[in-house]
């Protein structure tokens, strides 16, 4: 049985690095789809449970986004061996996006999609 698609918003594929904060733990990690509806986020060294609220700051192209004011909450969490350790990787959702952020984000993604036609994603 096929799982019906959740998403309300194109994903886009990235790397892009960024900062994830959740319980005031910090970690890095890359972004590696993105929407305007949410994002995947890997490669982080600490795990929030499935509904967590987390905080999630990136720079694309001297853009800092800080997703200030949105609800980013996990909707699911795994970890995964890389190398020689472990680390998390989880999907976020974005509610109640203040329209300045929707604007940069709009941009971002905009940009992305024109990588897109000529064959690449953005790497930062």
């Amino acid at each position: 049985m096929k799982i019906p698609e959740r998403r309300k918003s194109k994903r886009f594929e990235v790397s892009i690095l960024c900062f994830v904060e959740w319980e005031e733990k910090v970690s890095r990690g890359h972004i590696t789809d993105l929407s305007l509806g949410g994002a995947l986020i890997t490669q982080v060294d600490f795990a929030p449970p499935d509904d967590a609220w987390v905080q999630v700051e990136f720079e694309f192209d001297q853009q800092d986004l800080e997703l200030t004011g949105v609800v980013s909450r996990v909707v699911y969490s795994r970890w995964e061996k890389m190398g020689d350790r472990y680390l998390c990787s989880f999907g976020v959702e974005f509610e109640k996006i203040p329209p300045e952020v929707q604007s940069k984000l709009t941009s971002i993604l905009h940009s992305t999609s024109q990588l897109a036609e000529v064959g690449g994603s953005k790497a930062l």
